[in-house]
């Protein structure tokens, strides 16, 4: 029963073009990638709308804060924040949910060990590069949710990043936690 569908690229967004119909509870996707495939959207007739990244954080400017203080009211620590669909290995692919108190437990360790190991604690001074997809469950916990915990700042690297581009991005942020 999702309402938002995010994906990166206007491929991934083709995938939903023949079963959007299908998916009654969605009120929008929102699409990552290149500014100029915007102009390509419009020829798939879409009966949800399609957002840019940019164009969709517009759309909570103007959010006022006893809106927001009503939405977070509402979420529970139990509630399920994501859902994580493992590799299927074993068999078909499998949906996992992940609730908040999973993953702020999970974070708050991740960090202790850093401090343990490292005997220096972590801060909001500290930075992060978040190069493996969002749709692993590690890179939502430690790229996310530990600096969100901490106030860090995380960095994304391109697309290209396995390929390639990541040493480039490594040299101009320098940062202070690499998961690896």
């Amino acid at each position: 029963k999702a309402e938002l569908i995010v994906v990166d690229g206007l491929k991934n967004l083709l995938k939903y073009v023949s079963i959007i119909n299908s998916l009654p509870s969605v009120k929008a996707i929102v699409m990552w990638g290149d500014p100029s495939e915007k102009e390509c959207i419009s020829q798939y007739n879409l009966e949800v709308p399609v957002y840019f990244w940019d164009d969709f954080l517009t759309l909570g400017q103007n959010i006022s804060d006893k809106t927001v203080r009503e939405c977070y009211a509402c979420t529970h620590p139990g509630n399920c924040a994501t859902i994580i669909y493992t590799s299927g290995t074993t068999g078909a692919s499998k949906a996992v949910m992940i609730s908040h108190d999973n993953f702020t437990w999970t974070a708050r360790q991740m960090l202790s060990c850093i401090t343990r190991k490292n005997n220096v604690p972590v801060s909001h001074e500290d930075t992060i590069i978040s190069y493996l997809p969002l749709s692993h469950v590690a890179a939502q916990t430690i790229d996310l949710y530990s600096p969100m915990r901490i106030g860090g700042c995380t960095y994304f690297a391109q697309p290209d990043a396995l390929k390639g581009s990541l040493l480039q991005t490594l040299k101009e942020v320098r940062p202070t936690i690499f998961f690896g």
